[in-house]
């Protein structure tokens, strides 16, 4: 075993602050998850697309009841690529049962056709 060579030095060195960039990334990371701050629903009574701010510290059941009517009318949606609305299938059970079958929603491709533009609605029930 001989001297180490500059090169040598210089690739235990580059390692040496690659291992400590990497861990204080690690270590300084947000941990916490991103979760969505809106969500787009649709009233399948109305035809009306809602936009949901939602809140930390209550729950949103599904359906959700639709201001000031209360009646539990909004699913969420999702836009597609193509720019169209869906409602994922998981839901129609849920919308057998509510009796919500209409003109707004196709069941067999889970397309929906909003019958107006978003609109911002606190939909949590107001704490007594």
């Amino acid at each position: 075993m001989g001297e180490a060579k500059p090169w040598q030095i210089a690739v235990i060195v580059v390692g040496l602050l690659v291992l400590v960039g990497m861990l204080s990334m690690q270590f300084l990371k947000n941990d916490e998850p991103q979760f969505a701050k809106t969500g787009m629903y649709i009233d399948l009574k109305t035809g009306e697309l809602v936009e949901v701010e939602y809140r930390e510290d209550r729950a949103l059941t599904i359906p959700a009841a639709n201001p000031p009517s209360t009646e539990y009318t909004l699913f969420p949606v999702s836009k597609r690529d193509d720019g169209k609305w869906s409602l994922e299938s998981k839901y129609f059970d849920s919308v057998d049962r509510y009796k919500l079958k209409g003109p707004y929603l196709d069941m067999r491709s889970g397309l929906v056709t909003p019958a107006s533009g978003p609109v911002k609605k606190d939909v949590y029930p107001k704490r007594k």
